[in-house]
């Protein structure tokens, strides 16, 4: 099984993007950069004559319709006999369909994606970290040498997570700091868990970076390394899993209308 996201081949893309069309299969529609969950949607059509196009039927939030604007950016989720894909777009234009039982729905039209990405499955829970109530992460980073001194030196940061789980952390990464964060780049990372007295520290590693629409930073998928091989990086796992299952636990009650 593919360690990282991959790109599909044109061919697997065009097949995926139709099989997920005929079957008017469900997708999640994420705005890049918002807060909100992932909307709800279905996939209705594909291409239209010569006109390389996707429809999607209106996301909705929990039942509610979510008009999007033209020109918007999209990342769009589906899910294919088990395996999960995903591709970015832009709103063209809102639209109405009739479908084959003669009723008509409101629609996205978005244009057709250049790829899509094969994504890996999750082992992880993820708990989102709410913009109200941020979790500051402080970073060292070992900046590359290009001087041929072979002189080591570091660069410090701080920002804020995006979400968490037991295997890894999304940091934003300021726009200052975008040329110095790729993948396989290795960072030491100081935060605190809400609930624990204590400090988090552990060894992260970027496996995948993707831009913001606005304002020029970047989201760090930065997974946890070398933990397993002392006392203290076990013990941080501990503590980030008995956060994040504690987080579950909250969210699923509220879900439930338990609290």
């Amino acid at each position: 099984m593919a360690t990282f996201d991959r790109a599909v081949t044109q061919k697997e893309r065009d097949l995926v993007l139709g099989i997920a069309s005929s079957r008017n299969l469900p997708v999640e529609v994420v705005t890049p950069g918002s807060e909100r969950e992932p909307l709800r949607s279905r996939l209705l059509h594909v291409g239209d004559g010569n006109v390389e196009k996707l429809v999607l039927e209106m996301p909705t939030d929990a039942g509610r319709g979510v008009a999007l604007r033209p020109d918007e950016l999209v990342n769009v989720l589906l899910m294919i006999n088990g395996q999960r894909y995903g591709f970015r777009s832009t709103v063209k234009k809102r639209d109405r369909k009739v479908l084959s039982d003669s009723v008509e729905v409101p629609t996205l039209v978005l244009d057709y994606p250049e790829q899509v990405i094969k994504l890996q499955r999750r082992r992880f829970f993820r708990v989102r970290i709410p913009s109200l109530n941020p979790m500051l992460v402080k970073c060292v980073v070992e900046k590359a040498d290009t001087s041929n001194t072979k002189k080591s030196s570091v660069l410090r940061f701080e920002t804020t997570a995006v979400d968490i789980s037991s295997g890894g952390i999304a940091l934003r990464v300021p726009k200052s700091m975008s040329k110095h964060i790729g993948v396989a780049v290795r960072m030491a990372l100081l935060f605190q868990l809400q609930g624990f007295s204590r400090p988090i520290r552990i060894i992260g590693e970027v496996r995948h970076v993707r831009s913001l629409p606005e304002g020029g930073e970047q989201i760090a998928g930065v997974q946890f390394i070398e933990w397993q091989k002392t006392l203290p990086g076990r013990r941080a796992i501990n503590w980030i899993t008995r956060y994040v299952v504690g987080q579950q636990r909250e969210e699923l009650r509220k879900k439930s209308g338990m609290e």
